[in-house]
């Protein structure tokens, strides 16, 4: 456990004093800091850090060192992985067969896309906060779902450019995302909240039918889900026929339910927060804050859709995590704007996320990524 919190207090630090020190070497260069020290952690873990590091992870590195062209290697995909994934996994083992480095560099791409979705709103959010939230909410997760979070870090590109409204570029980053892991087609709403509510045209009044809409509308998946999975499956086959067997849940047998209940509380009240925190900001016309409370409302609704489908919470990431990134730290509008409560307001969400790191990693063991253990043991 302590290696972990060691990491994520010298990333912390390191962002926070790149956000501080405005000269462009130093602030590259403790960037650099808060970017390598975790993925560095992650390149020498074991293979029993992360549950599905010998699903496939190790499986598919392996077998592309063996192959003799990307054809071969290819045509043996027995798991249905995404090209994306495995182009990116040949084209490292081109230059190394080492498979710590391969999940250094797996790392190193994550956590580069995240920082620089956490740059591009460090005039909303402080950096320092964001990093926070992305360390002990998220990165014990893409320990083990790493193709999903590869995708889910280039979908987190795609937003940034969609905000700028460089629409081609957003297409090309949400394509590369979706040729690592097709579910991240089932995050297209969070484009269209996030133009509905940056929109400078559109009134108050429509904006708000149209979020009621959507919301609407992923009440209605809720009852229907069955029918849309294998629709998208079986009949346009834009998702693996794989997602057809996540309809069967045998996940949520009462065992897990002390956990289930700790999650549910735990983000019903980080949308409470979010709420009331855009309801305190007074320039709610021109932010996307209503955009990502709706995308943490979306993500509670999906949470609950797990008792009955199988991993389906997975796609709640990709609301769940920008959302959490941008609208949580806009709390600070609670507090008064002086460095002293503004810090205690840092430290009680501090609190609060490394709580739920003990009880969702350490205690749950959520995604078997604790104890670490180095890949030398």
């Amino acid at each position: 456990m302590i290696i972990y919190l060691v990491v994520f207090y010298i990333s912390i630090v390191s962002t926070y004093i790149a956000e501080k020190i405005k000269k462009k070497p130093y602030f590259m260069f403790f960037s650099a800091i808060a970017i390598l020290i975790p993925s560095i952690l992650a390149g020498t873990r074991g293979e029993r850090v992360g549950t599905d590091i010998n699903y496939y992870a190790k499986y598919c590195f392996d077998l592309a060192i063996v192959s003799e062209n990307i054809n071969g290697f290819l045509s043996n995909n027995s798991l249905d992985i995404e090209n994306g994934y495995l182009l990116f996994t040949y084209l490292i083992s081109i230059f190394t067969d080492n498979f710590q480095i391969f999940l250094f560099i797996t790392q190193l791409i994550i956590n580069s896309c995240v920082y620089f979705f956490i740059y591009s709103n460090k005039e909303k959010v402080p950096m320092y906060f964001s990093m926070s939230i992305f360390l002990l909410f998220f990165y014990n997760i893409s320990l083990n779902i790493m193709r999903q979070s590869l995708a889910l870090s280039i979908f987190l590109c795609s937003l940034i450019f969609i905000n700028k409204r460089k629409y081609i570029k957003t297409i090309i980053a949400f394509l590369i995302s979706l040729t690592f892991h097709s579910s991240v087609v089932l995050a297209l709403p969070v484009y269209f909240l996030l133009l509905i509510a940056t929109s400078s045209k559109m009134p108050k009044k429509t904006k708000i039918t149209f979020f009621l809409i959507i919301i609407l509308v992923v009440v209605v998946f809720s009852f229907t889900f069955q029918y849309i999975i294998y629709f998208l499956s079986n009949d346009l086959k834009i998702i693996p026929q794989k997602y057809n067997d996540y309809l069967y849940n045998d996940y949520y047998d009462g065992a897990n339910y002390d956990f289930d209940v700790f999650i549910l509380i735990y983000k019903m009240f980080w949308c409470i927060i979010a709420i009331i925190a855009f309801m305190r900001n007074t320039d709610k016309e021109k932010n996307d804050d209503l955009a990502y409370c709706i995308c943490l409302i979306i993500d509670f609704i999906i949470f609950i859709l797990s008792a009955k489908i199988t991993n389906i919470n997975r796609v709640g990431y990709y609301y769940a995590i920008p959302a959490m990134l941008t609208s949580i730290p806009t709390i600070k509008v609670l507090f008064k704007k002086d460095n002293f409560n503004q810090m205690c307001l840092f430290v009680i969400v501090l609190m609060l996320l490394l709580s739920y790191w003990y009880v969702a990693y350490v205690h749950f063991n959520m995604n078997e990524t604790y104890p670490y253990i180095f890949f030398f043991e």
